[in-house]
This record gives structure tokens, sequence and C-alpha cells, in this order.
């Protein structure tokens, strides 16, 4: 996808009209004031065409303010944006209009004619126009990647999105940005990964800190002692004594081994839950403030109306844990209410066995054989508890044998794709360490590393030794530029132009070198900067690469 033209109406007037080219497009200043013209506006109302948020088109991005004289002229259904892209050689036309209903913006979005009465019917078309066709990473992802129109990021090269994003999220943006065909499969590896990690949490619960062997042993002198009782117990003669009530006694102790088994289970889910309710309850009292202020900050940035405050925000961050443990706790409730059912009933067969056990006393005076029934008795409820602990860990130990074994195929799969990402990422550094090479001297190069759990992270080799002043700044715009000339050898989905903003604090040499390599490889750029910045490049070097120009009295919405 490339920038072909963008237009700006008011009813039927024109208000601005930019044709963009290949190579660099400047977006500048006229006279020696050139802030609060409308250069970084130019930008964003770009990128309110292609799905961004309509408030930074009035929001000032330093002071949070609003310019009420432009939200009012946007909002009054009258201003049409108009943008044409060219997506694999067919042009396509966005078209967005706003306006305000009450306190509520009501934005009319076509798509080659098609109409989207709201918002969310837009931005759920959008992406599959523009070539994405996948759910993650989102569209808003890749191109906050080609577009540096925030500041606060505008000089992180990889991590370029809000800083409370996951490395798993910066993985799958990265993965997809280099061609990784395997984007099903890592987030069933990742689901995997994430059942792993919960049984093996319920294992270590269930054997509370010891080994299974040490069950297993148990069992074992359990059985043991349970056959010596059993010997025992037919030795004694037991004529004279009514069958039918030995077999009574022997079925109630079976519904007594059984029910102290489940009783034991119960109890133990129990434990498990009671854990999770402090867990949760701890992270709320231990909730990182400075984190979810960062949080905040980001998207009061991105949406300077919002409503809620920092406050209201760590208090739906709490909620939220705390609908958690509420939830642990219900189940908690209902698992207290079967034990005291299945206590109650316990009880019960506790009583019969001992009515029973008199009824044989007094048939046969069999002393000795009732309190070897009633040993074995406590011997098999014993082994029922203990029973539970080694079937429920080797249960758990199969399921995670079989979790591996369908994390090793995966992984063998993914390593497959992987041959084809490194070819692409070596296609993408052929362009990028030669760049970064002439522009600060140092051969950047993106690598990759696989770790042992099959997860592949990223950086940037020799990063640290880039220097100069905005050297952050430029190596951003450096990997951008390479970034898109990747995407014209690669012929991919990916946007073919970059969006840069926040250059005035980079080198002049270095803005030079960057400048000409845009032209040179007809790397779609289209570029805010303040005038001063391009005298050193001459005249009719910037007179043959400049869009639009704005002053004071031609600011970027003639507002």
């Amino acid at each position: 996808m490339q920038l072909i033209k963008f237009q700006l109406f008011s009813g039927d007037k024109l208000i601005r009209d930019i044709p963009f080219k290949k190579g660099l497009n400047i977006i500048t200043n006229q006279d020696a004031a050139g802030n609060q013209i409308g250069k970084s506006t130019a930008l964003r109302a770009i990128d309110f065409c292609l799905g961004g948020d309509i408030h930074q088109l009035w929001t000032d991005p330093e002071t949070k303010a609003a310019n009420k004289d432009v939200k009012q002229f946007l909002t009054s259904g009258n201003v049409v944006f108009h943008l044409v892209v060219s997506i694999n050689g067919y042009q396509s036309t966005i078209t967005r209009c706003a306006t305000l209903k009450g306190r509520q913006i009501r934005i009319l979005s076509t798509i080659d004619g098609t109409e989207y009465t709201t918002d969310t019917s837009f931005q759920q078309v959008l992406p599959s126009t523009l070539g994405h066709t996948v759910a993650r990473p989102t569209f808003k992802q890749i191109k906050r990647r080609f577009f540096r129109v925030f500041k606060k990021s505008s000089n992180q090269t990889l991590k370029y999105l809000h800083s409370y994003t996951s490395d798993d999220e910066y993985r799958f943006v990265n993965l997809y940005l280099f061609g990784f065909d395997g984007e099903d499969k890592l987030q069933k590896e990742y689901k995997l990964n994430k059942r792993l990690s919960d049984i093996q949490s319920r294992r270590k619960a269930i054997l509370n800190a010891r080994h299974l062997a040490h069950y297993e042993k148990q069992l074992a002198s359990i059985d043991k002692e349970i056959q010596i009782l059993s010997e025992k117990e037919e030795a004694i003669d037991i004529t004279g004594v009514q069958e039918s009530v030995i077999q009574k006694l022997q079925e109630v102790r079976s519904k007594i081994a059984n029910l102290s088994s489940s009783v034991s289970y119960l109890e133990i889910r129990l434990v498990y839950y009671k854990k999770t309710i402090d867990e949760y309850e701890n992270k709320v009292q231990q909730v990182d403030t400075q984190t979810i202020r960062n949080i905040y900050e980001e998207a009061k940035a991105l949406i300077p109306d919002l409503s809620k405050s920092f406050e209201e925000t760590v208090a739906f961050h709490n909620s939220m844990l705390e609908s958690k443990a509420r939830y642990v706790k219900d189940q908690v409730e209902k698992i207290e209410k079967e034990l005291t059912t299945q206590r109650l009933e316990l009880r019960a067969h506790l009583k019969n066995e001992e009515r029973l056990v008199k009824e044989v006393a007094a048939a046969g005076q069999l002393d000795g054989f009732i309190l070897i029934e009633k040993a074995i008795q406590e011997q098999r409820e014993k082994r029922g508890q203990v029973n539970f602990v080694v079937l429920e860990v080797k249960r758990i130990d199969s399921e995670s044998e079989h979790l591996d074994s369908e994390l090793k195929r995966l992984r063998a799969i993914n390593e497959e794709l992987e041959n084809s990402f490194n070819n692409k990422i070596a296609v993408f550094n052929k362009e990028y360490t030669p760049l970064a090479q002439n522009v600060f001297g140092v051969p950047l190069k993106l690598e990759k590393e696989s770790s042992d759990d099959g997860k592949i992270t990223f950086s940037i080799q020799k990063e640290d030794e880039i220097s100069g002043d905005g050297a952050p700044r430029a190596a951003a715009m450096t990997f951008e530029l390479a970034l898109v000339k990747y995407s014209q050898e690669t012929n991919s989905k990916l946007p073919q132009f970059t969006m840069q903003d926040y250059i005035e604090a980079v080198d002049d040499d270095k803005i030079e070198k960057l400048f000409n390599f845009a032209n040179k490889n007809k790397a779609q750029t289209i570029v805010a900067v303040l005038s001063y910045k391009l005298h050193p490049l001459g005249e009719k070097f910037c007179d043959s690469n400049t869009v639009l120009t704005l002053s004071q009295a031609d600011k970027f919405f003639k507002v």
C-alpha cells in the first residue's frame, strides 16, 4: 500500500490537495514561526483516514489542550477527509466525515463508495481492504510500526507501542512483519504452554512440597498393612455370624472409603482455591500504580477527552482482580456446600457401621474380628486419600507428557517455517545494515533468538554503539526506511510508505542521508519537519520534495 493523494473538503470547497510521490514528501513551514500551524496534524489526518482516532486532530499532544475551533469545524458534518491509496496496483478511496450529536461524535466513512455509518463497522472492514487479514497482530499495531507520529514512542526502534505492550505482542508483530506464516501454530503453542503451566501449578499444590515417590511409598506401605490385616481377618472363625450382616458391614465400609476419598479430594481443591484467592487479593494490595499510570498516560495521549481519572483507572484494575477473586470464592462456596453434604453422608454411614459392628459383636462375640475390620477400614480411608494424590499427579503427568509431545511437534513445524523467516530477515538486513553504516558508521543488524521454550525474541546488534544528536530518533527512522524497502523487495502486504515526525533533534548530516536513501530507493516517506532543518539541503532539493508548506496565515485546516 502506498499513498496517492490526500484531499480535505469543506462542503464543496477544496481546502487541501496533497499529491504524494514515491520517495520523499516534505511537509514544512514557510514563516520563521513554524509551530502550531498543522504540520504534524497533516500526518494525523492521514492516520485518521486509516482508522486513527479523530481526537488527535484537535488535541495538542504536549499540553493535552483541545482546540475548540478546530473541533467545532471538523465535527460540523461539512468537512470530508479524502484519501486515495494504491494497493497491489489498484487504487482505493477512503472518506471520513464527523458530526457532533450532543456529546457523541459520529463518523460516516466510505471505502470505494460503500458507506459505514459507525466507526466500529468501518474499523472491521478497513484492515482487510488494505491487505491485513489476520487478527493478531492488529492492523493498528502494524500501522504504528510505519507511522512515527507519537512523540513518546518516536525514539524506540523495536518497542514502539505503548509501554505496557507485552513481549508476546511484539513477538507476533515482528513475526508478521517478516512473513512468518505460523500464527495459528504459534497461538496454539502459546495456549499449550499456558495449559502446561497451569496443571504444573496444580501438581505442585497437590503434592504439597513432597515428591510423588513419597506418596507411592506411603501407598505401598498401606497396601502391605491391609494385606496383613486381611490375612489375620481370614484366620478368625466367624461361624454363627449371619453372612448378610457381614456383607452389609463390608458394603457400608466401602461407601465410607469412597466418601473419605471424595472428601479428601474436595479438601485439596479447597486449599488450592483459597491460595488462588490470596494471590488475587495480594495483587490488589501490591498493585504497581506506576505501571498503571504509564498505561493511563498513553491512553490519555490517544484519547484526550478520556472521562476516567487515573484513580478510576486504578480502581478498575483492582476491580478486575477482585472480580476474579469473587469468582473463585463462589467456587469455594460450592465446594464447601458439597463438603458439608458429603461429611453428613459420611457421618450417617459411620453410625450405620457402628450399629452393624454391635450386631456382629452380639451375634458372635468377635471382638478380634471387629478390631481388625476397623483397622482395615481406617487403612482403606487413608489409602483413598493417598491414592487420590497419586492418581491425580499421574493424570497430570500423563497430560503433561502429551502436551510436551504436541509442543515438540509444533516447534518442529515452526522450525521449518523459521528457515523461510530467516531468509526474509536477511533480505531486510541487506538494506538495513548498509543504511545504518552510512548514517551512523555502525553496521546495525536485526537479530532473532529462540529460547528453550520456542519463543522468538528480537534485538538490534550494536545498537548501543550509535551516537550523535537525536541518534535514537534517527535509528528508528533508519529501521522504518529499510522496512519500506524490504516491503517493496518482497512485494508484501505491508505498507510501502512511512510517516515521520519529531526529527528536529537529528543531526543535519543524518537527515540528509536518510532523505537521500528515501529518494534513491523510491521509499515513500512523508515527513513533517521545521524548515530550518532543511536549509543545509539547499533550495532546489526542498522545492522538488516539498508537498505542503504551511504558515501562521495558512494553517492546515485554515481555521
